[in-house]
């Protein structure tokens, strides 16, 4: 082995504890990681398997086939090229599809009221609604036909008070949950 090898295997035995000691590191520092962070990781990874590998090994040649569907795929190079493309492939980091958000989203149809509204957004959760100090006018106020989009259906019901027909025609109320009642309590 000459001297420029053994620089080389030293080297690449080197990037390779570095990468193994991140990856640790990793894994017990950040148990939950961002899907930001994965996907840095799943180039990282592969990384450092192709640049150890190509400095380990030297000039090895790698060959790679694999059938899929019917169609043969094959992959080869030197040792550093199939390393990378090798961990790529198969690295285990599967980040699925994108999560959809929380929230809530409902569109208020035509002569609407706040009370219809209300109970009908408890009744999607299987619950009901008791209302706490409300007059019959502001229970009967006409509500503006349009969707509407928060973050709880507690926002939304909330909400529900900036979109009638009449402005103000609706005193300021909280909402809370208990069991399956929400309770709409005037302030």
């Amino acid at each position: 082995m000459t001297q420029l090898q053994q620089y080389q295997l030293w080297i690449g035995l080197g990037i390779a504890l570095l990468i193994i000691t991140f990856l640790i590191v990793v894994f017990f520092v950040f148990p939950n990681l961002s899907r930001d962070r994965l996907r840095i990781l799943k180039i990282l990874v592969p990384y450092g398997a192709g640049a150890a590998g190509a400095l380990i090994t030297g000039e090895a040649v790698i060959s790679y086939t694999q059938t899929l569907a019917g169609a043969q795929f094959a992959i080869s190079g030197t040792a550093g090229v199939a390393l990378f493309i090798l961990t790529y492939l198969k690295n285990p980091v599967d980040l699925g599809p994108e999560p959809i958000p929380d929230g809530f989203n409902a569109n208020i149809p035509e002569n609407s009221t706040f009370r219809d509204t209300v109970d009908t957004f408890a009744g999607s959760r299987k619950s009901v609604a008791e209302y706490q100090g409300f007059t019959g006018q502001e229970l009967s106020a006409p509500l503006r036909s349009q969707e509407i989009s928060a973050k709880t259906m507690i926002d939304a019901m909330i909400n529900l008070r900036l979109m009638t027909v009449q402005p103000d025609a609706i005193r300021r109320y909280d909402v809370s949950r208990g069991d399956s009642v929400y309770r709409l309590r005037v302030q």
